[in-house]
Parts: structure tokens; sequence; C-alpha cells
């Protein structure tokens, strides 16, 4: 997973925060019926959030994610596709007596806070 350089929409004491997204390679025949499946599930992820270009979002290696495990492989002629992970709340304010709320996830939102 990787932090971006888009910001979240704030919201109450989420502040500042910057958008975490997944990334999966698809190649571009398939990336249609990827929007038509995930569509419809917008409580879980949704439709990816981007398209293309990692830099379009303020990443500039997609060899060294922010989180998780090892990257994903993006062979020759393959498209990135990002979704919208809600990782982000491990970054607000670590060092607050906040710490431990912000790992509570928000799996009520159907956004993952991916108004921008």
């Amino acid at each position: 997973m990787y932090k971006t350089g888009v910001s979240c929409k704030p919201a109450g004491v989420f502040r500042d925060l910057k958008l975490v997204v997944s990334m999966r390679p698809f190649k571009p025949c398939e990336i249609g019926k990827v929007f038509d499946v995930t569509a419809r599930y917008p409580k879980v992820h949704g439709s990816p959030f981007h398209v293309g270009d990692s830099g379009d979002l303020g990443i500039s290696d997609l060899a060294k994610p922010d989180y998780g495990d090892s990257p994903v492989d993006l062979e020759p002629g393959e498209v990135p596709l990002f979704w919208c992970c809600g990782v982000k709340h491990y970054d607000f304010d670590a060092g607050s007596k906040w710490q431990r709320f912000s790992r509570i996830g928000n799996s009520n939102s159907s956004n993952h806070g991916c108004e921008t």
C-alpha cells in the first residue's frame, strides 16, 4: 500500500491525512470488467480510485510500498489500478492520546475518505 500526496477530506479530529491506496496491475482489456465487478461493492473499496500513472497520486516508486507486503510486480503491458484503503488512520497523529483510536477502521464508510 502506498501513501499518496492526495489529501483526505477532513472529518472531526481526522485532519491533514493523506490518502493511502493499494495497487493491482491489470491488462488494459481487463479494466472495464474490473470496474463492472468492483462497482457492485462500494462499502468494501468499490471501484478503483485511479487508473494509470502512480506519479499522478504522488507515488514516486511502486517498488517501495509504504505499508504491507512486498510490492506487486507490474509486468510489461499492464496498467496499475489503485483503490482507496483505510490504512490512512494509522498515520493519524501517532504520538497523540488518539493513537489507539486511530487504529479503528472506517467500516461504516462507503467511500473510505476518497472525497478530496
